[in-house]
Parts: structure tokens; sequence; C-alpha cells
């Protein structure tokens, strides 16, 4: 059965056609529960296994992961490539305090929680495998803005590094081999003076036409992708 990954930061979800679901939650960086019953993480594939066997075969099945504030990215992907040993269709990974975040939301602990454990992730990760979220980066930007003066001094503080703020771009001149594996290496996205394009409407470049570039290291559908954002004069 093939394994498609969603990442909504949503609290319901439907779909047009019939579905077993499972309800798994994580807790304080550490607990896990299905279906409101504790497990542990080795057991989690065989647990999801058994309940898929009891299960109609026929039907799709989906698992919702309901995540809080606490948890770090590291502990989510070892729960996703358990789920990837099973046969669960489509699997739906839900941040509570960010779902429920708008710019009209008080700051609440629970937020500042979540917003310190991004920052400290983030901060503790090699630059080269800093990928962000598009909806966690605004989250924390605006949590930033909302915070009082004391929260602000409590909290961690926005390293300069973020995409938040602005980017220089690389001036020097793009070598044309480079140029060459971002129009055919899938795992780039292309984007001219902030505009998305194909690869097929690259093709009609050459390296020369640009003045610079920046890379923005993105997680879309839970696949890392570099988009590649060329500064055309």
């Amino acid at each position: 059965m093939k394994y498609f990954l969603y990442l909504l930061f949503i609290l319901t979800t439907s779909y047009a056609s019939a579905q077993i679901q499972i309800s798994v939650q994580l807790t304080d960086n550490k607990h896990v529960e299905v279906d409101g019953n504790k497990t542990s993480i080795k057991d989690l594939t065989q647990v999801i296994k058994a309940f898929i066997k009891s299960q109609d075969e026929n039907e799709l099945v989906s698992a919702n992961i309901e995540v809080d504030n606490t948890s770090t990215d590291s502990l989510i992907e070892v729960v996703k490539n358990e789920f990837k040993k099973t046969e669960v269709d489509i699997l739906n990974i839900q941040r509570s305090s960010i779902s429920n975040f708008s710019s009209n939301s008080p700051v609440t602990k629970a937020m500042i929680t979540q917003y310190n454990t991004l920052v400290k992730t983030w901060k503790n990760t090699p630059e080269a495998n800093r990928y962000y979220r598009e909806i966690e980066l605004d989250f924390v930007k605006n949590m930033y803005k909302k915070m009082t003066f004391k929260q602000q001094v409590n909290a961690e503080k926005l390293p300069g590094f973020l995409p938040i703020f602005n980017q220089k771009p690389n001036t020097k001149p793009i070598e044309q081999f480079k140029f060459e594996q971002w129009i055919f290496d899938e795992s780039f996205l292309i984007k001219i003076n902030g505009q998305a394009i194909s690869k097929k409407e690259l093709q009609a470049y050459q390296a020369s036409d640009f003045d610079a570039f920046y890379i923005e290291r993105r997680i879309i559908n839970e696949e890392k992708k570099s988009i590649i954002n060329l500064i055309k004069p």
C-alpha cells in the first residue's frame, strides 16, 4: 500500500473517501498514546499493525498525530519512521498551539514553550541541516512581536540566521555547472526575484543572466527542499 505523507497544522481533517482513523498523542517529548492507550515508541509499529489487521483492509487508513508544544522535531521524525513500516496511507501531524494561534490570540504559557522548543531546535541544528516550515517561522516571528518585554527577556532570543530576517544574496558569479545542477536536480526549487518558475522555464536562461542568488531551505509536504532564489537585474 503506497505511503502518502502530508503535514497539516489543523485541528480537524476530512476526506471524501471512507477511512479508518487512528489517533496518536505525543506529550512531554516522550509519552505516546494510541487511541487513548499508553504505549512505547519501540512497540508503536506492532501496535499500529495489530490495529490495522483488525479493520477492513479495503478502506484507507489515516493516522492523526497530536503533538503537544514540547515535542521536538527529532521525536516526531522517530515516530514518522515507525509509521513508514506500517500500512498507514495518510499521516496528519497536528501541533495544537500553532493550530490555535492567530494575530488576535493571547500569548499563553503553552505558546511560549512551543516557541522556545522551536528556537532551541534551530540553534542546535548545524546550518546545512536547518530546514524550516513556513508556518513555524511565521509562528515564532508573530509570537515574538506579541510578547511583552518581560516575556521577551525570559524567552529564547531569535537567532540572526533565521530567514525571517533579511537574507544577503551571494554576489559571487554563479558557476554554470551549479546552475545546470539546479535545473536537473529535483531536490531544488527555483524562484526568480521571488517568483516561482518551472525547470523548463529556467532552461531558457544562462548562469550569466543573474547577478546573485540565495538559498531558502524549507520543509514542504514533509520533504526537505532547497529553493534557489535567483536575482535578476
